[in-house]
């Protein structure tokens, strides 16, 4: 979920408001860092976690 996501400082922002989160991300976020952390999230990057979850089946 989005607490997973946005995990590094000025990346996003977390509010039950929705208005009120987009408006502080807008104010607050560090495109540079957004950026930076977009990129952390490959196809490869997804690829090894879904192998990482995998677990042997007992057939």
């Amino acid at each position: 979920g989005p607490v997973d996501v946005i995990t590094e400082p000025g990346t996003g922002s977390l509010d039950a408001n929705l208005g009120h989160a987009v408006a502080r991300a807008l104010q607050e976020g560090q495109s540079d860092a957004c950026v930076a952390h977009a990129k952390s999230f490959t196809w490869e990057a997804c690829t090894q976690v879904f192998f990482e979850s995998l677990t042997p089946a007992n057939i």
